[in-house]
């Protein structure tokens, strides 16, 4: 099938710097899941964004801080320091000289499992369809404590206004995130994840052990990646969902084991972060300026008030428009 090359920027409304984010990847040991792209689909987008348009990471991180990027100019970034991305996204990158910003939360090169990317694995390895993870996660929320809270914080949801920058998020999703990080908050949504987790051990279709194996890079893994010209930001330590709503206190905590961690990994320290699910805050700033940090990514395209705000577009919008151009290039 004939794809456009080099017509990124032409499809965009308007031009200011920014980056695109990756996160997930398929193909070999790592099966298809909700988000995740192939090798093959990740060679089109940088095509399709033309890889002459692609400043290597180390030049767009030094323009930023000296204030001269100019409107066209993108960079390639990828969040959580997971395996499929050094595995499958890394060789392609190689292969057409770019570079890229990897953003890493630090806690499962250190042993401690990110509870994030575990879920993420249960859904979509452990249910015929992410509807059925739903429903199951719907179903344990409804024989807990939590449930006429739930249900009351549903009744005046409207999904349409939820994560409005993010459209690409079915409405079942946003209905999950919205429980998850509003409703619920991280200790009882582990909690409600933690029997489901039980469950799924007992039935024996999951095991936990062996998924972590697989999930992330490690140190030797990062080290590579920063020998080789990418650049190494922080994610925080254990990726909280909801950052901004943390004291500076915990978000000092959370930063500083993250930065530590980096430095040991990379021959300057590290000078560049993305928010995780994009939250934060002005305490967020307050942390980044103590660290010695310059430059930070939010993960939507709202243009950037300040140096701790560049903008950056999901590749799942790049698919979208690579299709429909590649559709209207077999109809001519």
């Amino acid at each position: 099938m004939p794809f456009p090359t080099n017509q990124y920027l032409q499809q965009l409304p308007e031009h200011y710097p920014h980056g695109i984010v990756f996160h997930y990847f398929h193909g070999g040991k790592y099966q298809p899941a909700q988000g995740a792209i192939s090798a093959e689909e990740f060679e089109q987008t940088l095509l399709y964004i033309g890889t002459e348009n692609i400043l290597p990471a180390a030049d767009w991180l030094e323009k930023a801080e000296k204030g001269t990027l100019q409107e066209t100019d993108i960079c390639i970034t990828f969040d959580e320091g997971l395996r499929e991305q050094y595995d499958l996204a890394r060789p392609v990158m190689e292969k057409h000289g770019v570079t890229a910003f990897f953003f890493v939360y630090s806690s499962p090169m250190e042993g401690i499992p990110g509870q994030i990317e575990l879920y993420r694995y249960i859904r979509n390895a452990c249910f015929p369809s992410m509807m059925d993870f739903y429903d199951a996660f719907d179903a344990v929320v409804a024989q807990s404590t939590y449930a006429d809270e739930c249900t009351n914080a549903l009744s005046t949801f409207d999904h349409t206004q939820y994560m409005k920058n993010y459209s690409f998020h079915p409405p079942e999703d946003k209905k999950f995130r919205f429980l998850r990080d509003d409703v619920l908050g991280s200790a009882h949504y582990d909690e409600m994840m933690n029997i489901m987790i039980d469950h799924l051990e007992g039935q024996g279709t999951l095991d936990t052990k062996q998924a972590l194996r697989d999930l992330w890079m490690g140190n030797n893994e990062l080290r590579d990646l920063a020998s080789k010209g990418h650049v190494l930001g922080l994610h925080s330590y254990s990726h909280p969902t909801t950052m901004g709503r943390m004291p500076v206190e915990e978000q000092r905590e959370e930063y500083g084991k993250n930065h530590a961690h980096l430095l040991g990994l990379m021959p300057s320290p590290p000078k560049s972060m993305a928010h995780p699910c994009n939250s934060f805050n002005e305490a967020t700033v307050t942390v980044m300026n103590e660290l010695g940090v310059t430059v930070g990514f939010r993960s939507d395209m709202g243009q950037s008030d300040g140096p701790f705000s560049w903008p950056r577009n999901d590749n799942t919008y790049l698919l979208q428009d690579l299709k429909k151009l590649s559709e209207a290039m077999i109809l001519q």
